[in-house]
């Protein structure tokens, strides 16, 4: 019994070395933040707020920053405004990456116009 935790220590370095092998292929390439795409169907400056609808329904995806006039932190904010009007979700939040806030939501908001929501940049 005295392999347990040797086998332990192994496990989780493995599962270290591939967790940063994940992220090293993942980020492969990149040497600064990329300037965040826009959504699929229509191409909007940068903006910190969408509204979608589809079939009366309403969405809003919404950055917010700690501190006007900079990029982090920040948080991507998902309201469901028709089903439950006053609940908020933070989808995703950045401390130190700028643009990453920004990347999430505009990926988020061309998964949503893939769904069939059609979104406009407030």
């Amino acid at each position: 019994m005295s392999r347990k935790p040797w086998f332990a220590c192994l496990t989780l370095l493995l599962l270290t070395l591939l967790q940063s092998k994940v992220f090293a292929a993942h980020h492969e390439g990149e040497s600064t933040p990329q300037e965040p795409a826009a959504p699929a169907e229509q191409s909007v400056a940068a903006t910190n707020q969408y509204s979608c609808t589809l079939q009366g329904l309403v969405r809003r995806v919404e950055i917010a920053y700690a501190t006007d006039g900079t990029g982090v932190p920040c948080d991507v904010n998902y309201y469901k405004d028709s089903e439950a009007p006053d609940a908020v979700s933070t989808l995703w939040s950045a401390q130190n990456l700028e643009g990453y806030c920004e990347q999430k939501a505009n990926e988020f908001v061309a998964k949503l116009q893939s769904w069939g929501w059609e979104c406009t940049a407030k």
